[in-house]
């Protein structure tokens, strides 16, 4: 009276579960900002990440903080939060990875980390960021707080990435047009001049090229085209931008973007910036 397997068919075998994704961590961690290793001055070795239960999808690392997203879209730092960096109060310095409650709502796509800032981006295409805004770093406009210590939205249209760099932060929307604020001595944030901003300022140079990813440095940002070109502005220290050393007002910084001459003829699909060096 009950159910028979048919003559000839083998019955199905459960689909293999995906092994459980496991992170590592090493270097130097006097903030204990390599994702709750153990506090040390530095790990020599690489260690597992101290997160049960939580796949990792993205990690940000910077100055002495870092930003992990889990597949889920749920953020978590560690290290430190002097400036609010951490998105929480406090306290100053997270020895152990803590979930951000104040984007407990948000799906998060993406997460960036900056000398003392952080940003992250969400599957909606709003943009938040938090800690030192001494810069206008996070996009808030004028007379806006120095720490911000909990997500605050951008008021921007959709973005679809963001970089943070040494205290700027570049953003490309979801029309592939990118923006920048905060510090610009260098000329880091690419708007034609060494004026800082304290809101989100389109790259007029560049508003009529696509594109694909940005990579802020500490002072400089390199960025590809979704033709494949790749551009490069601000400090030019240690030839960080790939372009030829000038005297001159361009040894202060290039203000704005340029192609890489060395990279013309290649369709660049992605780049990555240092402190002063781009890959």
């Amino acid at each position: 009276g009950g159910l028979r397997r048919m003559p000839g068919r083998r019955q199905e075998d459960p689909e293999p579960r995906e092994p459980p994704a496991e992170a590592f961590v090493c270097g130097a961690n006097e903030s204990g900002q390599l994702l709750g290793g153990p506090v040390c001055d530095a790990l020599l070795s690489p260690v597992p990440l101290l997160l049960p239960g939580v796949r990792v999808a993205r990690v940000s690392l910077s100055l002495s903080h870092a930003l992990l997203l889990s597949d889920e879209g749920t953020v978590f730092s560690v290290g430190d939060n002097y400036c609010g960096q951490c998105g929480v109060h406090s306290p100053e310095q997270i020895t152990s990875p803590l979930r951000i409650e104040a984007l407990n709502t948000k799906a998060v796509a993406t997460v960036a980390a900056g000398a003392q800032h952080s940003a992250v981006v969400t599957s909606n295409g709003e943009l938040l960021t938090f800690g030192a805004n001494d810069h206008g770093q996070g996009g808030h406009g004028d007379g806006g707080a120095l720490d911000v210590r909990r997500p605050r939205l951008v008021h921007l249209g959709a973005v679809a990435d963001v970089s943070c760099g040494g205290a700027f932060t570049i953003l490309i929307d979801r029309e592939a047009v990118l923006w920048g604020c905060g510090s610009n001595v260098h000329g880091e944030l690419g708007v034609g001049d060494f004026e800082g901003r304290a809101a989100p300022t389109r790259l007029a140079s560049l508003s009529a090229t696509p594109m694909r990813s940005v990579a802020a440095g500490e002072r400089h940002a390199v960025a590809v085209s979704i033709a494949g070109d790749v551009y490069a502005w601000g400090s030019r220290r240690h030839g960080a931008l790939g372009l030829p050393l000038l005297a001159g007002s361009e040894a202060r910084g290039l203000p704005t973007p340029r192609t890489v001459p060395a990279l013309r003829g290649r369709r660049a699909v992605a780049a990555a910036s240092g402190s002063d060096w781009a890959m």
